[in-house]
């Protein structure tokens, strides 16, 4: 846990996410390997109404020296933005 110049304990977003896992239980669903999603990339996140969107994108064709790579966005993720912060406390 990081302290401010008053030696103070202060919450980061990693300690907050790790107060929250230790706090519930997690079970896998049996339907989880239907539901994996696959992604080569992010092509970029947008925050709107307290919802962050990821846009996750495929290779189509891979790039040669004469024709760049081919992408294709493949699904939306869509998260509470303090799902974030659990997301930077697994990472």
């Amino acid at each position: 846990m990081a302290t401010t110049k008053n030696d103070a304990p202060a919450t980061t977003a990693a300690d907050t996410a790790e107060t929250a896992r230790a706090q519930m239980r997690l079970a896998f669903s049996p339907t989880l390997p239907d539901r994996v999603l696959y992604a080569d990339g992010v092509h970029g996140i947008a925050l709107r109404g307290g919802v962050a969107q990821i846009d996750l994108y495929q290779i189509v064709t891979p790039g040669t020296d004469k024709q760049p790579e081919q992408r294709v966005i493949s699904q939306r993720l869509a998260l509470p933005v303090n799902a974030l912060n659990e997301l930077a406390g697994i990472l």
